[in-house]
């Protein structure tokens, strides 16, 4: 959502800034639990009081790292229109590469109520009729 508000905001002929301040603004009123958003607040307060700029938080992925270096470079006043597009497409493969992984662990994640819930349940049920056929 970053990259596509800085996008946005550039295909526009806003300023990056407007684009950052749109995603922040946005996410604030959400007022969701996201790793990333935390780590773009933090990168953008630490631009206006270096004294923010010692607290670091957890490590980027290498895609994420170079979209913060090419908004800096944008704030620098650079053409990045370019190299967003890049990031963009950059981003969607990885993000379908995500999904195939995760949609290939789904079917060994379906089988874990089989084994935890049916099988026991199934395994009772043939159990207790032999039990009952071997009492005197």
């Amino acid at each position: 959502m970053f990259l596509w508000d800085v996008l946005w905001a550039l295909e526009r002929g806003l300023p990056v800034t407007h684009g950052i301040q749109t995603y922040l603004r946005r996410h604030h009123l959400k007022n969701e639990k996201n790793s990333f958003k935390d780590q773009i607040e933090m990168w953008w307060s630490a631009r206006f009081n270096p004294a923010d700029s010692g607290k670091r938080s957890a490590t980027m992925s290498v895609i994420r790292r170079q979209l913060l270096v090419t908004v800096e470079l944008g704030l620098q006043g650079e053409s990045i229109l370019a190299q967003l597009r890049a990031l963009e497409s950059e981003l969607l493969l990885s993000c379908e590469d995500e999904i195939q992984t995760h949609a290939a662990l789904l079917p060994l994640k379906m089988m874990l109520p089989l084994f935890g819930l049916i099988f026991p349940s199934f395994f009772i049920l043939l159990i207790v009729p032999l039990l009952r056929m071997l009492q005197f």
